[in-house]
C-alpha cells in the first residue's frame, strides 16, 4: 500500500485511494487508526460506567424495599420502589439523566416488590423491577462491540474484521430485541424465548452467510441499516403516542423529551453505519 502511496505523498500528484475500504493512515503506537480506537474505547468505558451506576442504583432500590418491608411499609415502598424503577429504566437507555419518575412503568405490575430474593440477577434488582436484567444485557453487548471496534481499528485482520462486525450485528439485534420487549410488555418465559429464537435464529443465518459463503459488506451494510430504522420504530411510536395522547397528569416525565430524542438518535445511528457501509 504504502509503495504505491508514499511516492504520490511525497510529490503531492494523484488521488490518495482505499484499500479494503480504508484510507491509508499512518500507524501511530502500532494502531492502524489511532482516532478511531480512541474513540471506541471511549464509548466502551461510557456503557460500562453507566452500566456500574444502573447497577449500584438497582442495589439501593432493593435494600431501600427489603428495609420499608421489615418495618411494616411494604405497600408505601412498592410504589416508590416502582417509581424510581421507573426512572432507573429511562436512565439505562439513555433518556433521563438523574430526574425521578412519579409513577410506575407498564409492566411493573408483576414486579415484586418487598421481596428480601432477587429475580433479576447480580445485583438483587429484580425484585424491584422486572426488567432488570435487560438492560445489563443491553450494556454488555454494547460494551463488548465497542471493544471489539478498538481492537478492529487498531490491527485490521480477518479475524478482528469479523469480530468487529458480528459483534455490530449483535448490537443491532439485542436492540431491537429490547425494544420489542418493552414496549409489548414481553415478561413471560414463552414469550421471551419466542422472540429470542426468532432474533437468534435471524442472526446466526446472517452470520453464516457473511462467514461461510460471501463477506458482503453492502448486504451487512443494508441489514443494519434496516433493522436500525425498525428498532426505532417500536419505542418511538411509544413515546410520541404518550407524548402527545395520554393524559398530562398520567405522562411519565421522559417521554416527551425521548420522542424528541429519539429520531435524532435514530438518524445518526443510521448516518453512521451508512457511512461505514459505504466504505
Amino acid at each position: 500500500m504504502w509503495a504505491l502511496e508514499g511516492p504520490k505523498s511525497a510529490s503531492a500528484a494523484g488521488p490518495v485511494y482505499k484499500y479494503f475500504g480504508k484510507w491509508p493512515f499512518i500507524r501511530v503506537l502500532g494502531a492502524q487508526e489511532l482516532a478511531s480506537v480512541l474513540f471506541s474505547i471511549a464509548n466502551m468505558l461510557a456503557h460500562m460506567h453507566c452500566m456500574r451506576r444502573y447497577l449500584r442504583y438497582m442495589r439501593s432500590l432493593q435494600a431501600k424495599s427489603v428495609a420499608a418491608g421489615g418495618n411494616g411499609s411494604s405497600g408505601a415502598a412498592a410504589a416508590a420502589a416502582a417509581a424510581a424503577a421507573a426512572a432507573a429504566a429511562a436512565a439505562a437507555a439513555g433518556l433521563l439523566g438523574k430526574s425521578r419518575s412519579s409513577s410506575p412503568q407498564p409492566g411493573l405490575q408483576h414486579a415484586h416488590h418487598g421481596s428480601s430474593t432477587s429475580s433479576g440477577g447480580v445485583g438483587g434488582g429484580g425484585g424491584v423491577y422486572p426488567y432488570y436484567w435487560l438492560w445489563l444485557v443491553y450494556s454488555l453487548v454494547n460494551a463488548n462491540a465497542w471493544l471489539w471496534s478498538s481492537v478492529f481499528h487498531c490491527r485490521d485482520t480477518r479475524v478482528t474484521e469479523r469480530f468487529d462486525y458480528f459483534s455490530a450485528d449483535l448490537t443491532v439485534t439485542v436492540g431491537l430485541g429490547v425494544s420489542l420487549v418493552r414496549v409489548l410488555a414481553l415478561q413471560t418465559a414463552p414469550q421471551l424465548l419466542g422472540l429470542g429464537l426468532l432474533l437468534g435464529g435471524g442472526l446466526l443465518q446472517h452470520a453464516y452467510y457473511m462467514a461461510f459463503i460471501k463477506f458482503d459488506y453492502g448486504y451487512n451494510m443494508k441489514l443494519c441499516l434496516g433493522s436500525g430504522g425498525t428498532l426505532s420504530q417500536p419505542s418511538l411510536a411509544s413515546s410520541t403516542f404518550a407524548a402527545g395522547c395520554v393524559p398530562a397528569t398520567q405522562q411519565q416525565p421522559w417521554r416527551a423529551p425521548a420522542a424528541d430524542f429519539k429520531p435524532k438518535a435514530a438518524a445518526c445511528g443510521n448516518a453512521a453505519v451508512a457511512g461505514a457501509g459505504s466504505e
